[in-house]
């Protein structure tokens, strides 16, 4: 699941109490009216009024306003009568009136604490907006305002009144708090974690506000942030039950499941009913590759807060990646400066058999194209080759720690007998910050008609590991060990150390190196480029624009120098990967790849490349 969705869902746990405050608000005639200075109020009315007579008041006033319909103080001073006896419904038909007739400012408030003392959340709403655009700058109305579009919902609305408040009164540190939780409810986590540092810049001894700027800093993924603040807060105030729940929450959003559930151990056999502790350990177990787990204890947390929107989130973020989908990559292709062209399509399918197994089946077709008279072109003059592969594999959940996969595809290629190919790999987590993946894998050389016409068989063995050594820096490495049907052999390794350098609400930006070597035992001319050393060095950066929730664009950048045992001078090298994806959690999602490369040398040796492909994906 997308992080910054389940934070903005999560904070509904934090501000729902304040929501509700019109629900208790002061009688209505603890707001004054403000009669014109022209106008008079019957004596009798208000001789009625002193002695409690209130039936009679209001038929005083009643006859007042039949001659003129405009006198907005008698119609409320009607709708106080009303609300002293506790008639709501006669109090609002009263005010509305009032509105037909063109009241003012304040007669849409106290319509707005009617419709809210009757638990009427979208009509209040509606009244104190029209109070509010009748009178931009009265605070009363802005706080009104704000207070009820958290109880409707419209967390924006309740930034923009708390936004107003805090410019018409910027030394009032209450709507300077209010704004940075309205900030963070609307999903302005950038602002929201500026307000709160000017806050507690004046509060600093405020526990529960340390605590809402750590849970800000981890909704918008910048745990190390938000794991330094707390512990600040350890050191300020110790590790309290408070501190606890958030750094569960803060483990288990950073990818640290077993700690987190470490962690939270005690806190769920203390309170089965905890709802953050069970909400936190759901994302711990589906993070653990517990998927199983994670789903059975979703009914729980609906029944402690039924219709909940972050329940549904939640859900959404297990649920998405073991639902049956099918896609659909209709056009790919690549082209190089060594005038190799290939294109490629596919469709496949998948779906769970049960919570730890999933099978998928698919095929595959595509051509890879040479100039006339090049030296990629298939031995018996053919400058184009075609292939087919269907395929059939799954995957299995042996343990959280291990998951296990298997593949078997035949290919068959024009003019060449069929071969039986496939792939087997485990992907093994045996720590919070370890991740390994070892695969075995079999298929055909396709890197150009030559070496495709020749059936070159390829084994591999691969290893890869990522190590995560603190909060901000990340360890990938890989070898592998390939042997061709034709003789050759082939290495490879490469290390790649990243820090996570910017984790905004919008926008994350890693930075790192690479180093990338491989060889070849042997130069044989089959159609593919195969130098004894090659070398590549490139600086990194790693950026991710966070669109919404569903939709999100990832560019991985390099530049750096590269080469190969012929030639002792380095050449400038650079590369550019660009991917858009719409719809991360929605039943129909669309992939867009798009790469360049310049003096980086591709399989056929070839200086500069460039990619293209998009993928449909629908889920049931």
């Amino acid at each position: 699941m997308n992080r910054r969705n389940l934070a903005i869902c999560c904070v509904f746990c934090v501000l729902l109490p304040t929501v509700n405050c019109l629900r208790v608000a002061p009688p209505l005639t603890a707001v004054r009216s403000a009669p014109p200075a022209v106008a008079i109020v019957p004596d009798a009315a208000i001789r009625a009024e002193e002695a409690g007579e209130w039936e009679k008041a209001l038929a005083i006033y009643d006859t007042e306003l039949e001659s003129d319909p405009s006198r907005s103080d008698l119609w409320l001073r009607m709708a106080d009568i009303h609300s002293r006896l506790g008639n709501l419904d006669a109090a609002i038909a009263t005010l509305e009136k009032a509105a037909a007739t063109g009241g003012g400012s304040e007669l849409y408030f106290k319509l707005a604490q009617a419709h809210s003392l009757a638990n009427q959340a979208e009509a209040a709403f509606r009244a104190v907006d029209k109070a509010v655009a009748r009178e931009p700058r009265n605070p009363e109305y802005l706080r009104a305002r704000a207070q009820l579009a958290n109880w409707t919902g419209r967390p924006r609305l309740a930034a923009d009144s708390y936004r107003r408040l805090h410019l018409i009164a910027p030394a009032d540190d209450d709507a300077l708090l209010n704004l940075a939780r309205a900030e963070a409810w609307s999903g302005n986590l950038d602002d929201a974690i500026r307000h709160y540092r000017r806050y507690l810049a004046g509060h600093a001894s405020e526990k529960s506000i340390w605590l809402e700027c750590v849970n800000a800093q981890s909704w918008r993924g910048n745990f190390a942030a938000a794991r330094s603040l707390l512990e600040r807060y350890r050191d300020m105030f110790g590790a309290d039950e408070s501190f606890d729940r958030v750094l569960v929450d803060l483990l288990a959003r950073a990818d640290l499941p077993r700690e987190a559930r470490a962690h939270n151990r005690q806190a769920l056999q203390a309170g089965p009913d905890n709802y953050q502790a069970l909400f936190s350990e759901v994302i711990a177990l589906k993070n653990d590759n517990r998927p199983r787990a994670a789903l059975a204890m979703i009914p729980r947390l609906e029944e402690l807060r039924p219709g909940a929107r972050e329940n549904r989130e939640l859900e959404r973020f297990v649920i998405t990646p073991l639902r049956p989908d099918v896609r659909l990559a209709p056009y790919g292709y690549y082209a190089d400066s060594d005038d190799l062209h290939s294109s490629a399509s596919s469709l496949e399918a998948g779906f769970n058999l049960n919570r730890e197994l999933r099978l998928r089946a698919g095929f595959e077709f595509g051509a890879v194209e040479a100039a006339t008279g090049s030296p990629f072109v298939a031995g018996d003059g053919r400058n184009r080759v075609t292939w087919q592969r269907p395929w059939i594999g799954g995957t299995f959940i042996l343990a959280p720690a291990v998951t296990l996969g298997v593949t078997a595809s035949w290919q068959r290629i024009s003019g060449l007998d069929d071969q039986l190919l496939g792939s087997v790999f485990a992907r093994v987590r045996p720590a919070d910050r370890w991740r390994f993946i070892l695969s075995l894998k079999r298929d055909v050389l396709n890197v150009s008609p030559l070496s495709l016409s020749l059936g070159i068989r390829r084994d591999c063995a691969r290893l890869g590991v990522a190590w995560e050594p603190g909060w901000r820096g990340v360890v990938e490495a890989e070898a592998a060990s390939e042997h061709y049907g034709d003789g050759n052999r082939r290495w490879e390794a490469s290390l790649a150390p990243r820090w996570k350098l910017l984790r905004l609400a919008a926008f994350n930006l890693d930075i790192g190196l690479r180093g990338w070597w491989f060889g070849y035992e042997r130069d044989l001319h089959n159609g593919y480029w195969d130098p004894e050393l090659f070398r590549s060095y490139m600086a990194l950066a790693y950026g991710y624009w966070k669109i919404s929730d569903n939709d999100g664009i990832s560019i991985v950048a390099g530049l750096g120098a590269v080469g190969d045992d012929t030639d002792d001078r380095m050449r400038f090298g650079s590369n550019l990967d660009i991917e858009g994806t719409l719809g991360i959690y929605r039943d129909l999602m669309l992939k867009v790849h798009a790469a360049l490369y310049h003096n980086l040398r591709q399989a056929s040796g070839a200086f500069r490349a460039m990619g293209l492909s998009f993928q449909i994906v629908y889920r049931f």
